[in-house]
C-alpha cells in the first residue's frame, strides 16, 4: 500500500501565509507612514503657515465672514485681518447706536472686505478719520461700519441690507459697486460661483430666492468641506493649485481681461444674459434704496474704479479699445448714471479723479509688488485716495 505525504502542500501553504502576512505588514506600514506624514505636514502648517479665511454659509447672502476669528488675508498685501464678533471686517460695534453718533454702514465686495490692506488703511477707515476730523457734524461723532465681503453682487448687499446691516440702525447706507464683476454676481446665467443666492424678475419686481447649504450634511461634499475646513494642509493645497491657476491667467491677462474682471460690463450689453443682468443690478439698487428708506436712512453708491482706466500704462487701454471697437469703457459709469436719475439717489464716480491723478503723479491704485501694479485691488495709495475722495463729497449728503 503507497502511502500519500502531506507535508509539502501544508509547507507551500505556510509559504502563501507567511507571504500575505509580510504584504499584510507593509501595507500597514505605508498607511501608517502615510498618516505619520500627514499628522506630521499638518503640525509644521500649523506652526509655520499662517491660517487663511474660512467662510460660513448662510441662505440670504450666500457665505459670511465667519466671527471672532483671524486669518492672512492673501497673495496681494499680505495682511492680517481679524473680524468682529458680528463677523465684519472691522472693528467691535455695539448693534444699538450710540447717543450722539452718525452712523454709515457699507456695503460691497472685495474692495470693501479689503483684506489686502491694513483695516486702518481702508477707504471706510480713511473716510471716518476724515469725517471726523473735518467735524462735518459738529454734535455727532460718526461712526463708519464695513460689511463688505468678497464675491458679492448687488443682490446680495440688498440682503445683507435687509437682515444684517440694518440693525445696526444706520443713517447712510454707501453702497460700493464695482461694474468689474458686480454686474454678473448679480445673473443667474453668468455667474459660476457656487453657492450665490440670485433674484428674479417677476412682473417687473424682483423676487429673492434664498438658497439651501449646497453642501447637505452627511454627504460626501459634507464630509470632504468638513476636512478641508479643519485641516490647514489640505486648505494649503487647495489655496496652492488656485494661486497656481490664477497667476498663470494673470500671466497673459490684462488689466481689464484679468481673472475675475468682466469687460462686458464697460460696453454695452453684448447679450440677452448681460441685458437681464444689467437689469436685475437696476432693480437691485431700487431695492436697496428702498430698504434704507424703510430704515429713515440716505442712499448713496460709489462707483469703484477699473484697473484698465485708472493704470499709468495708458497703451494697453488704447488697444482693448480698439479691439472693442470702443471709444471709452464709461458704459457703465453712463447707466449707472441713468438708474439714479431714475430712482433719483446720488453717485460718487471715483474713476475721473482716479485716472487724472494717476496719469498725472504716476501713481499705481491697483497692484502690489506680489502681484502686478495695474491689476487686481486697490492698494494703500487706492484706499487712501478713494476715501479722500468719500469724505469730500459725502458732507452735503450728510448734513442735514
Amino acid at each position: 500500500m503507497t502511502k500519500h505525504s502531506t507535508s509539502a502542500p501544508a509547507k507551500t501553504g505556510q509559504t502563501e501565509w507567511r507571504t500575505v502576512r509580510r504584504w499584510m505588514f507593509r501595507f500597514v506600514a505605508v498607511c501608517l507612514g502615510l498618516v505619520m506624514a500627514a499628522l506630521m505636514g499638518e503640525i509644521g502648517v500649523r506652526l509655520f503657515y499662517p491660517p487663511d479665511c474660512n467662510y460660513v454659509f448662510d441662505p440670504y447672502v450666500g457665505v459670511r465672514l465667519p466671527p471672532s476669528s483671524f486669518f492672512f488675508g492673501g497673495n496681494e498685501g499680505r495682511i492680517w485681518v481679524r473680524t468682529s464678533r458680528q463677523g465684519l471686517r472691522d472693528r467691535e460695534h455695539s448693534l444699538a447706536k450710540p447717543p450722539n453718533v452718525y452712523r454709515i454702514v457699507v456695503l460691497g465686495d472685495s474692495f470693501s472686505e479689503a483684506v489686502q490692506v491694513n483695516q486702518s488703511e481702508t477707504f471706510w477707515s480713511v473716510l471716518e478719520s476724515g469725517l471726523n476730523a473735518d467735524r462735518v457734524l459738529q454734535e455727532q461723532t460718526v461712526e463708519v461700519i464695513n460689511f463688505g465681503v468678497s464675491g458679492y453682487g448687488t443682490v446680495q448687499e440688498w440682503q445683507t441690507l435687509k437682515h444684517y446691516a440694518g440693525q445696526f440702525q444706520p443713517d447712510l447706507v454707501l453702497l460700493a459697486l464695482f461694474p468689474g464683476n458686480d454686474v454678473r454676481n448679480n445673473s443667474r446665467k453668468l455667474e459660476t460661483q457656487v453657492g450665490t443666492p440670485f433674484a428674479r424678475i417677476e412682473n417687473g419686481e424682483l423676487k429673492f430666492d434664498p438658497i439651501a447649504n449646497p453642501i447637505p450634511p452627511g454627504s460626501w461634499l459634507w464630509v470632504k468641506d468638513t476636512c478641508v475646513k479643519w485641516s490647514r494642509l489640505l486648505r494649503l493645497i487647495y489655496r496652492t493649485k488656485a494661486a497656481l491657476q490664477s497667476r498663470a491667467q494673470t500671466a497673459t491677462a490684462t488689466p481689464l481681461t484679468e481673472p475675475g474682471l468682466d469687460i462686458q460690463a464697460f460696453i454695452p450689453p453684448p447679450d440677452a444674459a448681460w441685458t437681464e443682468a444689467w437689469e436685475i443690478t437696476r432693480l437691485a439698487l431700487r431695492e436697496t434704496q428702498n430698504e434704507a428708506k424703510r430704515l429713515t436712512a440716505k442712499f448713496v453708491v460709489a462707483v469703484v474704479t477699473n484697473p484698465i482706466e485708472v493704470s499709468v500704462d495708458t497703451e494697453q487701454e488704447t488697444a482693448l479699445k480698439r479691439q472693442l471697437n470702443v471709444e471709452d469703457f464709461g458704459y457703465a459709469d453712463r447707466r449707472l448714471d441713468e438708474i439714479s436719475r431714475e430712482f433719483d439717489f446720488p453717485v460718487v464716480h471715483l474713476t475721473p479723479e482716479f485716472r487724472k491723478r494717476a496719469r498725472d503723479e504716476h501713481v499705481w491704485f491697483h497692484g502690489f509688488p506680489e502681484t502686478r501694479l495695474g491689476t487686481g485691488h486697490w492698494n494703500r495709495d487706492g484706499h487712501r485716495f478713494a476715501g479722500e475722495i468719500l469724505t469730500r463729497e459725502l458732507p452735503p449728503l450728510i448734513r442735514p
